[in-house]
């Protein structure tokens, strides 16, 4: 399983390797790019996340929240089959 991170205006996208489709997987990986980045470079780059509603983001809260309860991102969520909520590079005007 990939979990892909898609930053439109620099037109960047990052892949990360999961052994299973599971939210623990999901929070792990934010967990890691929080402690890497540094939790301000953390919130400055993943102000927000627009995901669809897979069952590998069935729990926000741990995501957004550090294990000290400090914010450190939104989780948003597109309509259910709506992925031209997530805007493409070829969307952007």
């Amino acid at each position: 399983m990939l979990l892909t991170i898609h930053f439109v205006s620099c037109k960047l996208m990052l892949a990360f390797l999961r052994d299973a489709n599971t939210a623990q997987s999901v929070t792990d990986i934010f967990t890691r790019l929080c402690w890497r980045l540094g939790g301000k470079t953390f919130k400055k780059l993943f102000p927000l996340l627009l995901t669809d509603n897979g069952s590998e983001f069935t729990n926000p809260a741990a995501i957004e929240f550090d294990t000290l309860g400090n914010r450190r991102s939104r989780v948003f969520y597109c309509d259910p089959n709506s992925p031209y909520h997530k805007q493409t590079t070829n969307d952007k005007q």
